[in-house]
């Protein structure tokens, strides 16, 4: 739980002095979990940690300007008379922090800390376009002082609990305490401010008592005030024991959810069945869902989308769209970025924007309509870019280009309010970018009601694809530069002597017209392609094979997750992963028990990998088992979506009527 840090409007007041404070800090509140007591000048460090945690730089002023003004600042919150800091503790570890002021702050604070604002500007100077410190400014100009403020009003300024044990009662407990102090120091209220798109902080100030002052909110923000001239209710806090989460209010009517995913039904793309899932168990689920991707480029049967969300599919056409070329990829992306932004621009009421990370840093416009919306912006990770275009040898490692997309991706992570990646291993990565960042894991699925273990007795299609062989190794998907697919080809040249072992190649991509031209060259004749298969026939070319192989080049498997690799399990096949052992496509295989694991550039070790599936039959049959009953537990299409439904209504502070 995290309030907004923003500060009531400005008055005067005289500059403090600052002078340690000698007592130990008292204990307003203990339990066998953590403690409440208020902060002495040795938790400043601590305290300045946790502040970096708890809040980002696009949402906090004081961290965009720097380390030293955030310790200035705490410094001086810590040590002057008028101000008071609790802090909870477990053991010797600060997890929470809540500052507070008898009186207005702000034209104070920055008079004690004026040496390290000006550094701070100096070092940092985009921070003066800060939408928060524009505001402040024009406030302390005018200086508008409300008649409360005459008053003995105080003031919360920053609260924050470290993300790793939010849920435990923290923030309610520091939230009685304070008011337990504001009486003691006969205040006759205390205000504060929240952001509009944190219901959570909120509901936990009116539960406390707080009530909104419209006058003085804004667009952006709410202004809260508690009347403390009660009387004191007689005993301690009561916050006996953590609690799971703050109670979600009920749902008063569907949420209206904007999906901008660049492929969708009927285009052809790794991710499209993914997509019509998604929006359409989220219609399923109660849900306004209006989607915004890129149409065919030429005019073909009608197409028949779901009956809940017929009329609330957008398509754009795109003249680039899944033309082979790193330019027309790029054109591609740019023209669908300007679409969905220019579109959504006329989509009414949004409470959640889903974007996924196809194209590249679509999150940075969505995250501007986002806030235009007032909406909540979920960013999807399928992939981590710019890695994923150095693994593909597309773009250098090092200089202007690759730092300015890094730069790109982590502001990406830190504007939207969650990430939800696909594997545990990007939720890693996004956390070691942007550390507290709110993220969820939800890896991607397969539907086992469609892709289920077939024969070729009962699905003729079967023969089609499996080319006449007798023990088929297929590789199906997209044939891109991070598929490592001429191991495979090496490792079909080395096998060229076993006639009954054919390997197929289904799909299409950059690289497929040079992965051709090699198998040509070496007279590969055990080797076939076929272009990539519509949905319909999608069950079918998973079950034409005896084995899959996820091939990807050194180093992908740690930023990339190939969901072919579940469905080739949901059709009871086992596989063989091209992939460093510690990655996570390596940790679901060997949990699974679906398939081996081999170095992803010796073709020598694949090679045998494939002999010794095709002389143990029983080994086959077992590991297909395997593979389909953890899918069906696991990586279904319903378990997934009730996921979603659950994180959206968390996320926008409403309880989920999904079982």
């Amino acid at each position: 739980m995290r309030e907004s840090d923003e500060p009531l409007d400005q008055a005067g007041g005289t500059e403090p002095g600052c002078t340690p404070l000698a007592e130990p800090p008292e204990v307003l509140f203990e339990n066998e979990h953590f403690r409440v007591t208020t902060a002495v000048p040795g938790d400043v460090d601590a305290l300045v940690d946790l502040h970096e945690t708890c809040f980002s730089k696009h949402e906090h002023i004081l961290v965009q300007l720097g380390r030293p003004f955030i310790h200035a600042v705490y410094r001086w919150f810590v040590s002057a008379p008028e101000n008071f800091v609790l802090v909870a503790r477990r053991g010797d570890q600060i997890i929470g922090f809540t500052t507070l002021s008898d009186r207005p702050y702000n034209i104070p604070m920055l008079r004690a800390c004026k040496a390290e604002l000006v550094k701070g500007f100096l070092l940092h100077p985009w921070a003066i376009f800060s939408t928060d410190l524009l505001v402040r400014l024009v406030r302390i100009a005018f200086k508008k002082r409300m008649a409360a403020e005459q008053e003995r009003v105080g003031q919360i300024a920053f609260t924050g609990v470290d993300p790793r044990f939010q849920g435990q009662g923290i923030g309610k407990a520091m939230k009685e305490a304070s008011l337990q102090m504001c009486r003691r120091r006969g205040l006759v209220a205390v205000s504060t401010g929240v952001r509009r798109q944190n219901p959570r902080a909120r509901l936990l100030n009116e539960q406390a008592g707080f009530v909104e002052v419209p006058s003085r909110s804004t667009r952006r923000l709410i202004y809260l005030r508690l009347d403390l001239q009660n009387p004191v209710q007689e005993g301690t806090i009561r916050v006996s024991r953590p609690v799971q989460a703050i109670a979600l209010k009920p749902r008063s009517a569907p949420s209206h959810i904007l999906m901008v995913t660049a492929y969708y039904s009927p285009v052809l793309a790794a991710t499209t069945h993914l997509m019509r899932d998604l929006a359409e168990g989220l219609a399923e689920g109660g849900n306004h869902v209006t989607v915004l991707t890129n149409g065919p480029s030429r005019s073909g049967a009608p197409i028949e989308d779901h009956p809940l969300l017929r009329g609330r599919i957008h398509r754009a056409w795109n003249p680039f769209l899944r033309k082979l070329g790193v330019f027309s990829k790029a054109f591609e992306y740019f023209w669908f970025s300007a679409f969905f932004f220019l579109r959504g621009l006329f989509v009414r009421k949004v409470d959640l924007i889903f974007v996924v990370s196809t194209p590249p840093l679509a999150g940075l416009p969505a995250a501007l309509l986002a806030w235009m919306k007032g909406a909540k912006l979920v960013y999807n990770l399928q992939d981590i870019f710019p890695e994923s275009a150095v693994v593909a040898g597309l773009l250098p490692g090092k200089g202007l280009i690759y730092r300015g997309f890094r730069k790109a991706e982590e502001l990406t992570y830190k504007v939207s309010d969650l990430v939800i990646s696909i594997s545990e291993s990007f939720s890693e990565y996004v956390q070691q970018i942007v550390p507290g960042k709110a993220v969820a894991t939800v890896p991607n699925w397969v539907d086992t009601d469609s892709i289920t273990p077939r024969s070729a007795e009962s699905d003729p299609v079967l023969a089609e694809f499996r080319q006449g062989g007798a023990f088929v190794v297929q590789y199906a998907g997209n044939i891109g530069f991070v598929q490592n697919l001429e191991n495979l080809l090496l490792a079909a040249e080395c096998l060229k002597d076993y006639p009954d072992i054919r390997f197929v190649f289904i799909g299409d991509g950059n690289a497929k017209q040079p992965l051709e031209t090699m198998a040509r060259e070496r007279n590969l004749k055990n080797c076939g392609f076929l272009p990539l298969q519509p949905l319909e026939r999608v069950a079918s070319v998973y079950n034409a094979c005896d084995l899959g192989v996820i091939p990807l080049k050194p180093g992908a498997a740690q930023i990339a997750v190939p969901s072919k690799t579940w469905n080739y399990l949901a059709a009871g096949r086992p596989v063989i992963g091209c992939v460093e052992s510690d990655s996570y496509l390596a940790r679901v295989i060997r949990d699974s028990r679906s398939g081996e694991i081999v170095p992803p550039d010796d073709p020598q070790s694949l090679a045998k990998a494939i002999l010794d599936y095709r002389n143990a039959p029983d080994r086959i049959q077992e590991a297909g088992l395997w593979g389909r009953d953890y899918v069906e537990t696991y990586l279904s299409r319903r378990v997934a979506i009730q996921h979603f439904i659950r994180t959206f209504d968390r996320l926008l502070g409403r309880r989920s009527e999904s079982t």
